[in-house]
């Protein structure tokens, strides 16, 4: 359990939820209704056949929804922070994945989260945040260098090699503070 990530998309309320499926004549899918906002499942791309269009208050209630879970996210992720920086890791891991969890594009909360998971002895879960960082940010050299050091704790050399390759390219070209 400790080695597994929340799926990268939580779901959302659905915007239409006043409308039943007899008001609206479709079905509603466990697809549809669990779909990220961005995903054209949830009504953002192009509407399928029969499908009502979405309300320009269903549109203003999702962004607000987006915009809290970024919120939360933001202070999950500051609380897991410090956590880390007084090494306690495994105290760290649930506000972190929580905030992956509201805010997939959150590439602080994912390499903070490997990081808490890489001291905590969950090299699998680890790499796979580090990895999500660095997906995320392809530059962050901190994350890519995080995938290196577990993938050295993994005994694979040569992907170790190349991730701190990867690293020192990005490291190079960031600005110097």
């Amino acid at each position: 359990m400790a080695d597994s990530i929340a799926a990268p998309f939580p779901p959302f309320p659905v915007a239409d939820a006043a409308v039943s499926p007899r008001q609206s004549g479709e079905e509603n899918t466990a697809a549809a209704s669990h779909a990220p906002p961005d995903s054209p499942a949830a009504g953002t791309g192009a509407p399928s056949a029969g499908a009502p269009a979405a309300s320009p208050s269903a549109d203003a209630s999702e962004k607000t929804v987006r915009a809290q879970h970024a919120a939360e996210s933001e202070a999950l992720t500051e609380q897991g922070i410090q956590l880390c920086r007084t090494a306690r890791w495994r105290a760290a891991i649930e506000p972190l994945r929580r905030a992956t969890e509201l805010d997939a594009a959150n590439a602080m909360a994912f390499y903070y989260l490997g990081d808490a998971y890489n001291h905590s002895d969950s090299l699998s879960a680890a790499l796979e945040a580090f990895e999500s960082a660095s997906r995320l940010q392809p530059d962050h050299w901190r994350a890519l260098k995080g995938v290196g050091i577990v993938l050295d704790r993994m005994r694979r050399p040569q992907e170790a090699t190349a991730a701190y390759q990867r690293a020192r390219e990005a490291q190079s070209k960031a600005p110097t503070h």
